[in-house]
């Protein structure tokens, strides 16, 4: 029987885990590897399925709870702060809203209006709340749309709440752009970095973007550079794809320039909700040199370590040099060493890998791991599911979710065959039987075809030599099923669950400082674990049939509704039928209307079990067998 899923923020064995896509994003944002078995006998698998029918409802009934009970203590909350509350901060009161802040939104005031010390003890407040304003107080980002990102507002919320804002007022100086000739003004306030002559804006440059700040003292000793991260044209994942640019100012007066770098790189670590600069950021860095087209080594050292170096990291990097390897990297790895985070520069599996030799050890142990450190992935490898489905689909996307903290939960699925249960297999990306499990059987061989093998063995395995898959696939629906929304659609699905991430952290919240926070042993950041108890039989559903492919997928652009937290599985079949009916299915899958063909079903789940007929069939684990 094939692997199964299950959705959840943060866990392991049991359910989901915490990840950097960032950007998570960061995510971290944003592929496994099982031991060979193409031959092996297909025993019964099953998936350790998440809290059952009664558990959940239980669950729900807390959730639902929580918000009312928020609401009572935002009311408390704000009446016994509002005598504290200041007015405006120096640089507000002096120069009122400036037009790169936006529009003001009515009767709402920004929290970057406040002194530090007030903004910073009213996002104490939000923060005990889960709230990302306080009576007419916000932490929305004011050049933005209002509710636009709840996951940005909540992780300025953690910013304020760790230490104060490192800019009460505005910088200014009198510049010139770089090979402008003519002078103008350079204003720096907390959201962002602009340059105007007289009454026109000449240039605006949100702070979110940069990334670091530092001297020219070859060109000048009174030039500095700031580098940024453009974001894509565009919206939605044509927006992730960010350029790496840099822009050069010549100050007028000499003295100005270490203040201003030392300004900007400050602001970029707090955003970061990161040490000073004067701290290290510590890194773990796995490069797999023999991922893909073998461009690891070359991406760590001319893209990723410049940047690094920038921003005060201090990484610790180990090569992969033989199969298994991360998962020994894994099975050793110490939460006492305090990384910020474990960055892979490789393919999918080198990632899965690590994860999975992680998750082999102690519970109590791997679940500090978990909740602490978030993950990333810089491809280098010859696909990237992992990496475009988490929100990090290109190196410099990744680079920037790194260095600026971009986390989101992320999903993971667990899968045990019925004949070794006591063995448990983690997947990020999903899983596949039938011509997914054909092409991960066969394409090792055609690697010299590079991307290319993919699309050659669908349609060796679909059109010119196909294989019988028939079997069974049974599912426990997810109730009510939710409508099929595509995530860049509806980026802030469950976004709560945010403040939970931003709590799974390896700084001190009170020092914030780089020594390990003590350990409570209650993962705050790992949520939804998949149960062992089994789902009772009555709420089980059953598809028999002749199947092209089943598909349990975790993460865009397998499943195209899939969410990187929702809590749930996307469950795709496809079915064989007559010649006409594959044939009209082929055409709309071309259009990207596959779904309109009765021979297909999309379903949202939360456990699946799969029973091949045949005892040759093998099944695809984020693109292992």
């Amino acid at each position: 029987m094939s692997p199964a899923f299950s959705r959840g923020p943060q866990s392991v064995p049991e359910g989901a885990l915490s990840m950097t896509p960032r950007g998570g994003g960061s995510s971290f944002l944003d592929g496994l590897t099982t031991p060979p078995s193409s031959h092996s006998k297909p025993s019964d698998v099953e998936l350790i399925t998440p809290k059952t029918p009664e558990e959940l409802l239980e669950e729900s009934g807390v959730a639902l709870g929580l918000p009312a009970l928020a609401q009572d203590e935002r009311n408390r909350g704000l009446q016994q702060r509002q005598l504290q509350l200041p007015t405006l901060s120096p640089h507000a009161r002096s120069a009122g809203k400036s037009s790169s802040r936006g529009p003001t939104k009515h009767s709402q005031t920004y929290v970057q209006q406040l002194s530090r010390e007030s903004a910073r003890e009213l996002a104490k407040t939000a923060l005990s709340m889960r709230s990302t304003s306080i009576g007419d107080y916000t932490f929305e980002n004011p050049r933005e749309l209002p509710g636009s990102s709840l996951r940005e507002s909540i992780r300025r919320v953690t910013a304020f709440s760790r230490r104060e804002a490192p800019l009460d007022t505005e910088l200014n100086a009198v510049v010139r752009v770089d090979h402008h000739v003519r002078k103008c003004e350079l204003r720096l306030d907390p959201d962002t970095i602009t340059w105007s002559r007289g009454s026109k804006t000449l240039g605006v440059l949100p702070t979110d973007d940069v990334v670091g700040a530092e001297l020219l003292a070859k060109k000048a000793a009174s030039s500095f550079r700031v580098h940024y991260f453009k974001k894509g044209r565009g919206s939605g994942a044509k927006a992730l794809r960010r350029t790496p640019k840099h822009v050069d100012f010549h100050c007028l007066e000499t003295e100005v320039v270490d203040s201003w770098v030392a300004a900007i790189q400050e602001l970029v670590r707090w955003q970061a909700r990161a040490p000073p600069i004067s701290e290290k950021r510590l890194l773990k860095v796995v490069v797999n040199p023999h991922s893909g087209k073998r461009q690891a080594r070359r991406i760590w050292e001319d893209k990723v370590k410049p940047f690094l170096e920038l921003g005060n990291f201090q990484c610790v990097v180990e090569e992969t040099t033989h199969a298994g390897h991360g998962a020994e990297m894994g099975k050793s790895y110490s939460a006492e060493d305090g990384f910020e985070a474990l960055v892979f520069i490789g393919g999918d599996g080198t990632l899965c890998e690590f994860m999975n030799g992680l998750l082999t050890r102690p519970e109590h142990e791997w679940r500090e791991i978990v909740a602490s450190t978030p993950i990333s992935l810089i491809s280098a490898g010859t696909q990237n599911a992992f990496g475009t489905g988490a929100g990090i689909p290109t190196v410099n996307s990744a680079l920037y979710c790194i260095m600026k903290r971009k986390m989101r939960p992320l999903d993971v699925v667990t899968a045990v065959s019925s004949a070794n249960p006591e063995v448990v297999h983690y997947s990020y990306c999903g899983l596949g039987w039938g011509v997914a499990g054909d092409i991960a059987a066969e394409s090792e061989r055609y690697r010299w075809m590079g991307t290319l093998r993919y699309a050659f063995l669908k349609v060796k395995r679909t059109v010119v030599l196909p294989k019988k898959h028939s079997g069974k696939v049974r599912y426990v629906l997810t109730e009510p099923q939710p409508p099929l929304i595509r995530y860049d659609d509806y980026p802030d699905a469950g976004a709560l669950d945010q403040f939970e991430v931003e709590e799974g952290t390896v700084y001190d919240n009170d020092r914030f400082s780089t020594h390990r926070k003590s350990w409570g042993g209650i993962a705050g950041s790992i949520q939804s674990p998949a149960s062992r108890k089994r789902y009772p039989e009555f709420v089980w559903k059953e598809d028999n049939s002749n199947y092209v492919v089943v598909g349990v997928v975790n993460i865009t652009p397998d499943g195209a509704y899939s969410h990187p937290s929702d809590g749930n599985l996307d469950l795709i079949i496809t079915r064989k039928g007559s010649l006409a009916a594959t044939a009209k299915l082929f055409g709309l899958y071309i259009m990207g209307k596959e779904l309109q063909s009765p021979l297909v079903s999309y379903l949202k789940v939360k456990a699946v079990e799969v029973e091949p007929d045949q005892l040759e069939d093998c099944m695809n684990i984020d693109g292992e067998v």
